[in-house]
């Protein structure tokens, strides 16, 4: 093979993989910065309700699962529970998932 067209392809490759190393980095960076705006979003929520919670019989819960590292995938859901108490016979749920 000419040694031109090796050079040329190694440039080809090394450019591909540098637009792959770019890429990837740039996803990461893009779902640190989704898990923490959607954490900031939940905080405002879970505030909100609890100002709303203040004027009606609401009680409020908050919850968060996380996996263990043992299944090999690490992530975490939060939960908002929002119910009413208006009578101890009749309660009114909402489930928010996050």
């Amino acid at each position: 093979m000419d040694p031109a067209v090796n050079e040329q392809y190694y440039l080809l490759v090394a450019a591909k993989l540098r637009e792959t190393a770019a890429h990837v980095i740039a996803m990461s960076v893009l779902v640190l910065n989704l898990r923490k705006i959607q954490r900031a979003l939940l905080r405002m929520l879970a505030y909100l309700l609890e100002i709303l919670a203040q004027n009606k019989n609401w009680a409020l819960v908050q919850w968060t699962l996380v996996r263990p590292l043992e299944t090999g995938v690490v992530g975490h859901k939060s939960y908002i529970l929002l119910f009413s108490y208006s009578s101890i016979f009749r309660v009114q749920m909402k489930f928010y998932c996050f």
